[in-house]
């Protein structure tokens, strides 16, 4: 495991194989594990690439800051760029589940010349409130939150479970705290080239096919 440095943040990150990069970012309470789990990493491997895989603040081996302001779109993505920067990579694709897809989303729309494509799973462009995650976290046990994820998947496998139930439950209200907002119109103008991936009964699903719609001038 590396670490890149930003202040008194560190975020944890690997570098698995060679070939053109592909950063791969994870969902909310997750980690970098979830790649390797559900075989994204061997299938980008297979195919010649060199992957970067991140936990983001707040998870897996990084800093963990209290204070919900850390959470920020702008600190999530300088983050992940400060891993591009320790790495020495200068631009790579991105692959994103959640909120991993949003903050690649994010660095696609603002920071594009550190962006070649991305695929944003489970992930749109447009405000999103975090309410739902606020409440299940309310009763301070991240077993709510997790039961939650369970039902609305259809289940998880052990090692899943482990793996969210080992999250503080109050750096998963911090990070919950704050709302994301509209960046559709930025990332339109960006030209960075992006691919959903939604469920069809996903609520997002009509949201992420309305950007093309919603394009501004390039």
């Amino acid at each position: 495991m590396r670490f890149a440095a930003r202040g008194p943040i560190r975020i944890a990150y690997d570098i698995v194989g060679t070939g053109a990069p592909i950063v791969m970012l994870h969902e909310f309470g997750e980690s970098s594990g979830f790649w390797r789990e559900f075989g994204y990493l061997e299938a980008c491997l297979a195919h010649g690439r060199r992957v970067v895989l991140v936990d983001l603040r707040g998870h897996g081996d990084s800093s963990k800051p209290c204070d919900p302001t850390a959470y920020g779109a702008v600190n999530c993505s300088r983050d992940v760029l400060a891993v591009l920067d320790d790495a020495a990579i200068e631009r790579a694709d991105f692959l994103g589940y959640g909120i991993g897809g949003r903050i690649a989303l994010d660095i696609a729309a603002f920071t594009p010349e550190r962006v070649r494509a991305v695929a944003a799973g489970g992930a749109h462009p447009f405000a999103e409130r975090m309410q739902l995650w606020r409440d299940a976290l309310a009763d301070g046990l991240v077993e709510s939150w997790v039961n939650i994820i369970a039902a609305r998947t259809g289940g998880l496998s052990a090692t899943t479970r482990r793996r969210l139930l080992a999250n503080d439950p109050a750096i998963m209200a911090a990070m919950a705290e704050y709302d994301r907002p509209d960046i559709a119109d930025a990332l339109a103008r960006s030209g960075i080239p992006v691919l959903f991936f939604l469920g069809k009964d996903d609520a997002r699903y009509p949201l992420a096919l309305s950007l093309p719609s919603r394009r501004g001038p390039s």
